[in-house]
Order: structure tokens, then sequence, then C-alpha cells
């Protein structure tokens, strides 16, 4: 079993990047478990694409029944701080 711990750049309801050094194969697949404010996010997901050097591509293909509130929680909790970040730069053009 190989375990790995990366850095998030991204998420969607869909999948995820990763920033990995060492991507895995494309169609290989992984769980995934995270912590986040929202609590403990378990998941199963495939290797959509790999970018050598700087990540992987995860499509989710199972999300835990009790995580889906919680992945649905930080995507609605991400939106919100890409909104108000967005607004900020309008202030201050």
């Amino acid at each position: 079993m190989r375990t790995d711990i990366s850095r998030v750049r991204n998420v969607s309801a869909g999948g995820m990047f990763l920033e990995l050094q060492k991507p895995l194969a494309k169609g290989l697949t992984t769980d995934l478990h995270f912590l986040v404010q929202e609590g403990a996010i378990r998941a199963n997901a495939e290797v959509r694409y790999a970018l050598p050097g700087a990540g992987l591509g995860l499509k989710f293909t199972a999300v835990e029944k009790e995580c889906g509130p919680k992945l649905a929680g930080l995507l609605t909790r991400l939106r919100s701080i890409q909104r108000a970040a967005r607004q900020q730069q309008i202030r201050c053009v």
C-alpha cells in the first residue's frame, strides 16, 4: 500500500487535482482520505491524467455516503472564499 500526503490544488464535486512529484499512471484507482474543516472525507478516485513533476487529476468514482454532505459543505465554503477574493480584487482596482 502506498501512502502519500499531497497538496490539493483544486477540488470540485467531480474530482480534484493533487500536487504530486511522482504521479500515478492513468486509469489506476486510489482511496482518498482528507481532513477538512467540515470533517473527514473518504472517497475512491481514478487517475484521469498526470502531469509529470506537477501532479494528477482524479475523478471521484465513489464518495462514502456520510461524507457527501461534508464534501458539499467544503465546496460551498471554498466558493464563498473565491467570491470574497474576487470582490476584494474588484475593489482594489
